[in-house]
């Protein structure tokens, strides 16, 4: 008996700390932060960032988190020495960013696929204005329906939604052919030399470079105190 009220005591102790552990401040950020890892939970949060039509960045309490849109793929844009981009990135990141950015979103995890992808972003439905904005997006033609682990819940849906936008030729149906397709993203083009010779140059002579170019900046502002 002894033995027992001493594990009720201690069991009644690790219960209290529990609770209030979760009601005060700061309760290990993650927790408030992103209830979006509930399985099954649907959260409102503001969209802060939109990487592209398929990622895009929430604010909950005290976090920045970054969802990948399940059952999308939109088109790429490549910040790399190659400075391509993919046909109507252009348009589906404008479509996202109107339609999302700085609005008030539901998020919603999916308990049949992963929580997070290999690049540590969590995965969610988006709901904008009683809307699955996936669906939204692909019907017009601003991305493709795409199965991350494997088709399950809304899978139905936006397959039917990419039907019609394909029978109906809308944005990648009609300016890609449905193709991921590249094409040259003119904001790198006056970079990508420089880049390709960076890459090639020995490690001393980087250092050399960056030492002469420190000491130019130093003339110049030397020379500016001095006017």
């Amino acid at each position: 008996m002894k033995k027992l009220y001493l594990l009720g005591i201690l069991f009644m102790i690790a219960l209290v700390i529990t609770i209030y552990d979760r009601a005060s401040f700061p309760y290990r950020a993650w927790w408030n932060a992103v209830s979006v890892l509930k399985q099954g939970s649907m959260q409102e949060y503001t969209v802060v960032q939109v990487v592209d039509g398929d990622t895009i960045k929430i604010r909950g309490n005290w976090a920045l988190d970054v969802i990948r849109i399940l059952w999308i793929d939109t088109p790429e844009t490549y910040t790399t020495r190659t400075g391509y981009k993919e046909c109507y990135w252009d348009e589906a990141s404008a479509f996202a960013t109107d339609l999302l950015l700085g609005k008030s979103v539901r998020i919603e995890y999916d308990r049949t696929q992963s929580r997070k992808d290999k690049y540590g972003r969590y995965l969610a439905h988006v709901w904008i204005d009683g809307e699955l904005y996936q669906e939204r997006a692909i019907e017009n033609g601003y991305g493709f329906h795409y199965v991350y682990d494997w088709p399950t819940r809304y899978h139905n849906i936006l397959q039917a939604a990419e039907n019609r936008a394909r029978k109906a030729h809308r944005g990648v149906w009609n300016a890609c052919d449905g193709e991921r397709t590249h094409v040259k993203n003119t904001r790198y083009d006056t970079v990508e030399p420089w880049v390709e010779s960076l890459e090639k140059m020995p490690a001393k002579q980087l250092l050399e470079l960056a030492e002469e170019e420190l000491k130019r900046r130093e003339e110049r502002s030397n020379t500016s105190d001095s006017e």
